[in-house]
């Protein structure tokens, strides 16, 4: 037999298919926490727990709250307010609109109403009344009717025209502060306070520039008018003597006959 070429032998061979060349693979740079958190979102959000490990968190307890307690309105006492309206005591329609409005007064109390008329007469009055009966609008009222209604315009320049004598710092500051509510009305008169524990200087200053309705204790009063020059109560037309009693049980007579003694008024003590 005679031997047949390769390439006669068969031509029912398989073909080789290339196969495509085995690529190594490369291994991944390894990244920084922060540039992997921003490259793989979901890689981040599969490392959240599930929803079953959160609704088997213990449960918080809720803070307990206190309860705010409102406070009850104020009763007022019986028998303590007049059935009249505050424009029959004789007050000018400004001030009588000042307690209104800017006050919240709607009506007088008693002792208020037996009090100023006769004040605005310019008769001399006693007043005995309870704590917080408005003792003090009683006789600041009329003190303030009389200061505006002048035919001429007071000026501070002028000196004290009303003084109001009182035992203890404390009643000083207050009695001071229902001055400055009432003349927020009449900015032209200006109220002021001297008082034992202040800065004589400075008190000395506001003297000075003029204090119209001037509120003082006695100790401190009598020290400015032995001593301070530019304090002047020529033109002075009121006195007022708050919580008499106290006064002369704290041993201020004497104080007061010599306070008096520089003014145009006169006191008639016990043992007159």
């Amino acid at each position: 037999m005679r031997r047949t070429s390769p390439r006669m032998q068969s031509t029912k061979e398989p073909t080789a298919v290339k196969s495509s060349p085995k690529v190594s693979p490369k291994v991944a740079p390894k990244l920084s926490p922060k540039i992997a958190a921003k490259a793989s979102p979901k890689s981040a959000a599969k490392k959240s727990p599930p929803a079953s490990s959160l609704k088997s968190s213990p449960k918080v307890p809720a803070a307990k709250v206190p309860a705010v307690k409102v406070p009850a309105p104020k009763r007022q006492v019986k028998g303590l307010f007049s059935d009249d309206e505050l424009g029959s005591l004789g007050l000018c329609d400004a001030l009588v609109e000042h307690l209104r409005l800017k006050m919240e007064i709607m009506k007088p109390t008693i002792i208020q109403k037996k009090g100023i008329p006769p004040m605005l007469e310019g008769k001399d009055v006693l007043v005995r009344s309870k704590t917080g009966t408005g003792k003090t609008l009683t006789y600041a009222l009329p003190i303030v009717q009389d200061l505006q209604a002048q035919p001429e315009r007071i000026n501070r320049t002028d000196g004290t025209r009303a003084l109001i004598l009182v035992p203890t710092r404390e009643l000083a500051v207050q009695v001071t502060d229902v001055l400055e509510n009432v003349l927020r009305a009449f900015h032209w008169i200006v109220p002021g306070c001297i008082m034992g524990g202040e800065k004589k200087k400075s008190e000395k200053a506001r003297l000075r520039k003029g204090v119209s309705v001037l509120v003082a204790t006695p100790g401190r009063l009598l020290d400015h008018l032995r001593t301070t020059q530019c304090f002047m109560i020529g033109k002075l037309q009121w006195m007022v003597l708050d919580e008499a009693d106290r006064l002369l049980d704290l041993g201020f007579d004497k104080d007061l006959q010599e306070i008096l003694g520089h003014t145009c008024f006169r006191l008639l003590l016990p043992y007159d």
